[in-house]
């Protein structure tokens, strides 16, 4: 029981949504906090003038704090949420925090209407296991239930892919400048996949029983307009930080997130396919297919 709460924690959460989806979601979580809030009317706001103000101002509260943790995690911290690593924890953690945050709102709000002591302890804890309170259950459900519907329509969509069935030649080679007087060559073949970092990417490459690795300072496009110039179209991006050749892939499973492939070359080693390029993706794959049957 609690080694698979455990596996469960520890699998690949959905990325968040673009900015603008995050933000219209919050709005609408605000909306049901402060229709929830009125409706039922819950710690003691049934004697509360004005239920309908106060219970609009609560969700105008949870609205601008949400949005400013929000705010800060994607511009500030710069948090990624579309990798691996970002797990159902690490979305409960940020969760537990956000809704902390709005605890604090909650508290300032209260201390304005109510005249209350904005220095007191014992109010603000009790405003914030209110908030937690209100908060925690729907996120914990809410989170459980985005993360199997991932899983299930990505591993449908993991099941629906046909990979190419033969391997192509092995290609032009592909030069890439290290600098003014260094360069690196590889054979479009054994490039197996690419990642960003930063201002650099990382060649993955097949040689002989291991992979060899090469840092280049170059973004991950213009490294896929070089690779495209020189004809060769098996190596694709699949994710705003990878590229993969699909001729290298041996697997594809499905997951919270998007796919997660395989590499016939590379033990132990996955490069994911985030959600949003899934349709170019599976276009490619569908190419590469064709390509091979003529």
């Amino acid at each position: 029981m609690i080694k698979s709460i455990l596996d469960r924690l520890n699998q690949p959460f959905p990325s968040k949504k673009s900015l603008r989806g995050s933000l219209l979601n919050l709005f609408y979580v605000s909306i049901f906090i402060a229709g929830f809030l009125f409706i039922f009317r819950p710690f003691g706001m049934r004697q509360a003038p004005n239920p309908f103000v106060i219970s609009a101002a609560f969700g105008a509260v949870s609205l601008i704090f949400s949005v400013s943790f929000e705010l800060f995690c994607r511009f500030g911290l710069r948090i990624k949420t579309d990798i691996p690593s970002w797990t159902l924890w690490k979305w409960l953690v940020q969760s537990f925090l956000v809704v902390s945050w709005i605890a604090f709102g909650n508290h300032l709000l209260q201390s304005l209407l109510f005249w209350g002591h904005f220095g007191s302890l014992n109010q603000w804890l009790a405003v914030w296991q209110a908030t937690l309170t209100l908060g925690c259950f729907p996120i914990f459900v809410s989170g459980l239930v985005v993360q199997m519907r991932a899983v299930t329509n990505n591993v449908q969509q993991a099941n629906d892919i046909d990979l190419p069935s033969e391997q192509k030649s092995s290609g032009p080679v592909i030069e890439f400048s290290l600098n003014a007087n260094e360069s690196f060559s590889v054979v479009a073949a054994d490039l197996l996949y690419v990642e960003a970092m930063q201002n650099y990417v990382q060649l993955h490459v097949r040689g002989g029983n291991k992979i060899s690795r090469q840092m280049i300072r170059i973004t991950i496009a213009n490294t896929l307009r070089q690779i495209h110039e020189l004809g060769v179209t098996n190596i694709v991006r699949c994710h705003r930080s990878y590229l993969v050749n699909l001729d290298a892939i041996d697997t594809v499973k499905g997951n919270a997130q998007g796919l997660r492939l395989e590499l016939n070359d590379a033990l132990d080693v996955f490069v994911p396919v985030s959600r949003s390029y899934i349709p170019e993706f599976k276009r490619a794959l569908k190419l590469a297919n064709r390509a091979a049957a003529l």
